[in-house]
């Protein structure tokens, strides 16, 4: 039981660190800012303190990360439209 909740833990920090990513993309394509500031917002989001935003070994705060998070982004609006 106890490794079951670390591991639905896990989930739900790593569901919501790419939220927090996401985030941080739809902000930079809103304010028509390019993604290579990416890594610094998401610097500055993890100094403010967000809990949704930690320290791992896979992070999503590149370029390309940036790229394919926006092309999901767009794709969803699009589809809402």
């Amino acid at each position: 039981m106890e490794s079951l909740q670390k591991q639905l833990f896990s989930s739900n920090a790593n569901t919501n660190h790419i939220i927090g990513i996401m985030r941080a993309v739809y902000f930079l394509a809103k304010k028509n800012l390019p993604l290579k500031l990416l890594p610094s917002i998401v610097e500055l989001i993890k100094e403010s303190g967000s809990p949704n935003i930690f320290n791992g070994t896979i992070t999503y705060t590149n370029q390309l990360s940036g790229n394919e998070f926006l092309k999901a982004i767009s794709h969803t609006i699009e589809e809402e439209i």
